[in-house]
């Protein structure tokens, strides 16, 4: 029988998938991020925490957090935020976990003191940790009759694993892909202008085609032709805000084949045509130019 049962109101949001931006904010809530693939330049409180493929990410209500970068790399993720209480939203605090989760007070507080002792917010996660985050995700999306209880169970297993890897001290050194898809990623930045295709950086290399993809998704989050877009569009963000060259001159310099390719791609990835993020862009620059006087 169909249920119009939803998420638990104690989880604030819960999705998976990317992000155009991620810019610095603070969540009402206790926040993990399981990373399948990509390598993200994250921060918290102006610490800088990489985060790579495979590593589970987390931040407490009062941690101000987001991308060094203004434009976010190709990455999947799986992630969710749970209501606490306490008066801990704008400094350090005493924090509640949801009751639904059914801690003990005592383990309640070895995990909440555990998260908040650490400067680390990067850390391996287990399998047991990924396969949680998944099923919590699809289980708040489908909801159901159990769909608390289900989703309770999941974050239970997601904040005992990630504990005990904070207090084992598990950091490990966190996968960041291999030295062929770095020195290919080197490559491309010198030569994007060149009529890249799958079978070239396969090539380039030393990889069969399926297993460079494969390799490729789990370094960087994207496919070969997402990847290349993404550096071109990147390429042409900082000429349309530093250069005055045409859109044309500029969709061409950066390796697209026409400037109708491009502003498809450009507008997808960045969500603006490229003659209104270059308008918006000046008026920033003037803008600050005029405050330093």
């Amino acid at each position: 029988m169909p249920s119009n049962v939803t998420r638990p109101s104690w989880i604030l949001q819960a999705a998976s998938g990317n992000a155009r931006t991620i810019p610095g904010h603070r969540n009402p809530g206790v926040e993990i991020v399981y990373v399948e693939a990509g390598n993200l330049p994250w921060q918290v409180e102006g610490r800088r925490q990489p985060v790579g493929p495979g590593s589970v990410f987390f931040t407490l209500p009062w941690q101000w957090h987001g991308s060094t970068a203004d434009f976010e790399p190709g990455h999947h993720w799986n992630y969710f935020i749970i209501q606490v209480e306490g008066d801990c939203f704008d400094r350090p605090g005493p924090v509640h976990l949801p009751k639904a989760l059914g801690f003990s007070r005592a383990h309640e507080d070895r995990i909440l003191n555990t998260l908040s002792q650490t400067a680390l917010h990067v850390w391996p996660a287990s399998d047991a940790l990924a396969e949680a985050m998944r099923s919590l995700v699809r289980d708040c999306t489908a909801g159901g009759p159990f769909c608390e209880i289900r989703c309770a169970a999941w974050v239970v297993v997601v904040l005992t694993e990630l504990e005990q890897a904070v207090r084992e001290n598990r950091s490990g050194v966190l996968p960041s892909g291999t030295p062929r898809i770095e020195r290919l990623l080197i490559e491309l930045d010198q030569s994007l202008d060149e009529p890249w295709t799958l079978s070239a950086m396969a090539s380039f290399c030393g990889l069969k085609r399926t297993q460079f993809a494969e390799m490729l998704r789990l370094h960087t989050g994207d496919t070969p032709t997402g990847l290349l877009n993404r550096l071109r569009v990147e390429r042409a963000r900082r000429l349309l805000r530093d250069s005055s060259k045409s859109i044309t001159e500029i969709a061409f310099e950066c390796g697209f084949g026409s400037s109708q390719y491009f502003a498809r791609v450009f507008r997808s990835l960045t969500g603006v045509p490229a003659s209104a993020f270059r308008e918006i862009s000046r008026r920033h620059g003037n803008q600050a130019r005029r405050k330093k006087r």
